[in-house]
């Protein structure tokens, strides 16, 4: 038997005038995730690099002049936040920018 909490995915709070208000904590969470990613310095020029384009991560770490691995496990964390796609050629992986995950970031953002 497991004695791990569950953690709700919605949280009720009440606000100053004593409303009910329901987060989600899930879309927190991913939000979350979202922000960490793209809060980077170094993320911020790989997405920069590949704004209108696509590039491998051999086409990225040279630019950047930066280490392989270094470079791919930042390009991990945006694909694992949307905020690049990735498209197979053969062996090669084009990492591009993902518009809808911009366009989340950008909407969260719209409301801060």
């Amino acid at each position: 038997m497991s004695t791990k909490k569950t953690v709700p995915s919605v949280n009720t709070h009440t606000d100053e005038k004593g409303n009910k208000v329901k987060l989600n904590v899930n879309k927190v969470n991913g939000l979350r995730k979202l922000c960490r990613a793209y809060d980077h310095p170094l993320r911020q020029k790989l997405l920069a690099h590949m704004n209108g384009g696509e590039a491998t991560v051999t086409e990225l770490y040279k630019r950047l002049r930066i280490e392989q691995s270094v470079c791919s496990q930042h390009l991990r964390i945006l694909r694992d936040a949307y905020l690049v796609k990735t498209r197979r050629d053969g062996k090669e992986i084009y990492y591009s920018v993902s518009a809808n995950g911009m366009a989340t970031l950008n909407s969260a953002a719209y409301y801060v």
